[in-house]
């Protein structure tokens, strides 16, 4: 994340790469306010997998957040030979 410019062409190919996968977000880039310094993206609401009260109340098992994890990145891996992350808590 050195240069933003780069980041926004990742962003922008794993738009398209999971645009058919309705469990996966990517959020779009403001092009017109980005630069290579400054990214400006849209904010999308969520909660932290940490969070454990939210995932009790409605009824999400850890096991499906695993797999989910597990299937964006091995798809990444394995079929697309390419891997746009930034895993923590915020994303």
């Amino acid at each position: 994340e050195i240069d933003f410019e780069k980041e926004y062409n990742n962003i922008k190919k794993a738009q398209k790469l999971f645009s058919k996968e309705k469990n996966i977000i990517v959020p779009k880039v403001y092009k017109e306010y980005s630069s290579k310094r400054i990214l400006t993206m849209s904010f999308e609401e969520g909660k932290s997998i940490c969070d454990v009260k939210f995932r009790r109340e409605n009824n999400i098992k850890v096991s499906e957040i695993s797999n989910l994890l597990n299937h964006v990145f091995n798809k990444q891996i394995f079929k697309y030979g390419f891997v746009h992350a930034d895993p923590h808590q915020g994303n």
